[in-house]
């Protein structure tokens, strides 16, 4: 009996969507949301749509950075059920197709545009490797629309073989016949050597295409936010042993819940009234250490109780090695001193780069 009501029965309350057509054709009265107005919109018509339906779960998707699985997810199944059990929900393939024709739409929508504008495009670019080892390339496209709107778009993101300069040049100039786009302005790279081989490779093809602006003196343009961090960077190595110490300090205290609960009570015996929270750095990015700095010279009196309380502390300031080896050692008098001067130091180009950020 349980098959025959799972297989046939279209009145099981376990299988809602059966019998239920792609697009319900009767139209019901409703209040329609409103977008500006958080106490409801005006009564109006509405018609179910599954296909709609699916292109508007296709779009959450990816406007939200959802995993695929999402759609397979007992809570989110529920809530279908409960509110809209008319929607047919599909499983993670389907989905995967949907949004790849989601996105074929949208580039033609595209293409469209670069057709009917022509526009001069600057192009901005970075290669890295993954953790899986994989060569990437990511290009974004700035330009100038018809409405003097400054758009930027992601035109291409995909695998490349390597990092050499040849290769990213087939790679961007591959990417700019595909979209239709002849005419670039400057391309913005960081500092590697291996782009100075891309810009002289690029300036070949616009010059074959004829298109190459001022013979491509000004085409190579070299990222100003990566110049600012190989200025920090160099900048932090006058007082790299007092940020060795605040690292593993943080580090330290960061690794247990007792630790952080300890660290919190000192924090309170010496009247701290911040409520910021200690942050690890990724020494790679000076950016982050900045923060950590910033956050930690709020700290400095209770980091000093703390070394009484935990004999282990002190220890592992002088025996756990850093990330290049060394020992830092136990905090000194000029430490917290050099933080401080070196926050104010790097607050001008951390708010710089924020600026630059939002261009």
């Amino acid at each position: 009996m349980n098959n025959h009501m799972l297989k046939l029965c279209p009145y099981c309350p376990d299988r809602p969507n059966v019998g239920v057509k792609e697009k319900d054709s009767q139209t019901k009265l409703a209040f329609l949301p409103s977008f500006t107005d958080e106490k409801g919109g005006a009564l109006g018509t509405w018609t179910f749509d599954q296909g709609r339906s699916r292109k508007a779960l296709a779009q959450m998707i990816v406007v939200d950075e959802l995993a695929f699985s999402f759609v397979e997810k007992e809570g989110f199944r529920n809530f279908m059920r409960v509110t809209t059990p008319h929607f047919h929900i599909p499983s993670r393939r389907t989905l995967t197709r949907d949004c790849y024709l989601f996105y074929n739409e949208e580039k033609q929508v595209l293409k469209k545009v670069f057709k009917e504008v022509h526009p001069k495009v600057c192009l901005t670019t970075d290669t890295w490797t993954s953790v899986q080892k994989i060569n990437y390339i990511c290009l974004t496209a700035h330009f100038i629309d018809t409405n003097w709107k400054l758009p930027k778009i992601v035109i291409n993101f995909c695998p490349i073989s390597s990092h050499k300069g040849i290769d990213m040049a087939s790679s961007i100039t591959n990417c700019l016949l595909e979209w239709g786009l002849d005419t670039v302005f400057s391309i913005t790279v960081d500092n590697a050597s291996s782009n100075d081989v891309t810009m002289i490779e690029m300036s070949k093809q616009l010059s074959n295409w004829g298109t190459n602006i001022m013979k491509g003196q000004h085409l190579h343009v070299r990222c100003m936010a990566h110049i600012l961090n190989l200025i920090v960077q160099d900048g932090l190595k006058e007082i790299d042993k007092s940020i060795k110490r605040v690292r593993q300090a943080v580090k330290y205290v960061k690794q247990s819940a007792a630790r952080v609960k300890k660290f919190k009570e000192c924090c309170e015996s010496q009247l701290i009234t911040c409520k910021k929270s200690l942050c690890l750095d990724v020494p790679t990015r000076w950016n982050s250490t900045y923060l950590m700095l910033e956050t930690t010279q709020n700290f400095e009196l209770a980091f000093e109780r703390y070394s009484f309380y935990d004999n282990g502390f002190l220890d592992y300031l002088r025996t756990s090695p850093c990330e290049d080896g060394s020992k830092a050692g136990a905090f000194v008098s000029e430490d917290w001193e050099n933080v401080r001067t070196m926050v104010k130091f790097l607050k001008t180009f951390y708010d710089l780069t924020l600026k630059v950020s939002e261009i």
